[in-house]
């Protein structure tokens, strides 16, 4: 049995036990809202449900509803994943403002949603939401969110944080020491669900390739199954530790290996065991540092 937009029905969840034990009935139950929370469904069925989150779509999925033809090249159909995203609804071969009042149809929900849900001031949620997206890719402190939305309180700084990632608006990546081998609790670096929200939230701000790429790569990764974090390595940060095992791997994003400074900041990576993959798009002939793969992020995308 498949039931869809549960939520919207006070009680489904009474409905739901009922017809598992006299149906004996496998159920399917979708929700697109916070109202559909994990936590909220192990509290109704402790122990009797599998969680399957869904994504908007990945690049190897859009590039089906999208695909190459004489006028758009493979690379032409990245460039603008990244900058719309991969949402269902959004149809990126149409103009512009098509694009962006349907995104920022979805975000208003999205924060209108959990507002209500919360209980939480929408015009703080929006302004810390806006913070977020401005710094996605960059670590960020309570301390500094605190800051910049005027709120003293930092446990109130750490609510709302939490009711935007639960709600999978965004992800947060923890901090990784590759020496130590321990995950660390300063700071952390946030992600947006769906990078053709950024760009139409911080309409006017110009369009960040790195920061979009980055996120995109994050958010393949969890697709992919894996736990991510941003690793450290003798103080500085070399890219994303991904783990499906005991045995992570290691990704770093580099748009251009065409930039000169590039070379040093790969040479940390040679210092490290296990796999170690650049991902680029704009790139030379240029040999990796050894040990390190150099992969084009295009055809990394559509890897299965």
């Amino acid at each position: 049995m498949l039931l869809e937009e549960v939520q919207a029905i006070d009680g489904w969840e009474l409905a739901i036990e009922t017809v598992r034990i006299h149906l004996k009935a496998n159920l399917y139950i979708t929700g697109s809202n916070s109202k559909m929370l994990s936590s909220e469904l192990g509290a109704h069925l402790t122990g009797r449900f599998v969680e399957i989150p869904i994504l908007p779509l990945s690049f190897k999925e859009y590039i089906t509803k999208y695909p190459v033809d004489a006028n758009h090249t493979s690379l032409d159909r990245f460039k603008r994943y990244l900058r719309w995203g991969g949402m269902p609804s959004v149809n990126v071969d149409a103009d512009v403002l098509d694009i962006k009042v349907n995104l920022d149809g979805v975000y208003c929900s999205i924060m209108f949603d959990i507002a209500a849900r919360s209980r939480l001031d929408a015009s703080v949620l929006k302004r810390l939401a806006e913070f977020i997206i401005l710094n996605i890719g960059e670590n960020v402190s309570t301390k500094r969110v605190a800051e910049a939305v005027g709120i003293r309180d930092y446990r109130t700084v750490d609510r709302y944080l939490n009711e935007l990632c639960s709600s999978f608006l965004f992800y947060k990546a923890d901090r990784f020491d590759i020496i130590g081998r321990r995950h660390l609790d300063n700071n952390g670096r946030f992600y947006v669900a769906d990078t053709g929200l950024r760009n139409t939230v911080l309409a006017g701000v110009e369009i960040d390739e790195s920061k979009l790429l980055e996120n995109a790569v994050y958010l393949e990764l969890v697709r992919r199954g894996y736990r991510v974090s941003v690793g450290t390595y003798r103080g500085s940060e070399i890219g994303f530790v991904a783990w499906k095992s005991n045995e992570p791997e290691l990704y770093r994003v580099c748009p251009s290996l065409r930039d000169r400074s590039v070379e040093l900041e790969l040479r940390p990576l040679k210092s490290i065991d296990g796999r170690r993959v650049v991902l680029y798009i704009d790139g030379t002939d240029a040999e990796p540092p050894e040990g390190v793969k150099f992969v084009n992020a295009v055809d990394w995308f559509l890897l299965s």
